[in-house]
């Protein structure tokens, strides 16, 4: 019994595929050329062409091709005929346009970690800014790990000391009529990296006023930003507990636009 069920399974799995195969083949629609030659149906008067036996061929009954009633007449939304369209479903589907993908590396920006929270120094294009003459503004963007999430930055970043390359201390500009809101709170920003949630996001800008000599880069740059946060619900404690705490800051070798 056994020598006869083992060739059998054998010869059920070498014919599979190739029914499948088969059974594709046969399954294929049709092409537009011959959708243009199905029989379709019209009357004297109307302006739908129909199917056959559709319930308005009972006075008259004028058979003709698909490729002829669509010039002249429209389906019929009873009998539901087959149209044109019909071959955008059923043709192969066309060669998308070739991607070409080239290496490329993320640009680094500054980074700053202070415990569970992240600044990033990002470019002033992605707030929608240009730096006016005589400034440097600076897009902070501040994120989270996952157990912390901040509700929002209260006021702008408090400037502790903000030295460049020619060993000028600059200064913060008064942002009271700055049209940019002050903080963001939870935009979607890029991909989280090193488990730091891109859903609890603020976005806080700050603009220092160049010194007289010409710098191209800031040698260093501290302070802190005051955030309102939430944190996990304690044990016994129904709601998560908001508090306001000031993150220090502090970076190096910043590029001046």
């Amino acid at each position: 019994m056994k020598r006869h069920v083992r060739p059998a399974l054998v010869a059920i799995f070498t014919l599979c595929p190739l029914l499948l195969v088969l059974g594709s083949i046969i399954a294929q629609p049709q092409g537009r050329a011959e959708l243009e030659k199905q029989k379709v149906f019209v009357t004297n008067t109307g302006k739908k062409y129909h199917r056959e036996g559709c319930r308005y061929l009972a006075k008259s009954s004028i058979p003709t091709t698909l490729g002829e009633a669509v010039r002249k007449y429209g389906p019929c939304s009873v009998c539901r005929p087959p149209t044109l369209e019909d071959d955008l479903l059923v043709q192969p589907a066309a060669v998308p346009q070739a991607i070409t993908l080239i290496e490329g590396n993320q640009p680094k920006v500054p980074t700053c970690l202070a415990g569970a929270v992240r600044f990033r120094l990002l470019p002033p294009e992605f707030a929608n800014r240009t730096c006016p003459p005589g400034e440097a503004v600076l897009v902070f963007e501040v994120t989270a790990e996952p157990r912390l999430k901040i509700v929002r930055i209260e006021g702008m970043p408090i400037l502790s000391k903000a030295i460049d390359d020619q060993k000028q201390k600059l200064a913060a500009v008064e942002q009271e009529d700055d049209p940019l809101p002050i903080a963001m709170p939870n935009v979607r920003l890029r991909k989280g990296i090193g488990g730091f949630n891109q859903q609890s996001a603020s976005i806080p800008v700050l603009r220092l006023k160049l010194g007289d000599k010409l710098a191209t880069n800031l040698k260093e740059l501290t302070g802190n930003l005051v955030m309102q946060v939430e944190s996990a619900s304690e044990p016994g404690l129904n709601a998560p507990r908001q508090t306001n705490i000031a993150v220090p800051f502090s970076f190096k070798d910043i590029p001046l636009r």
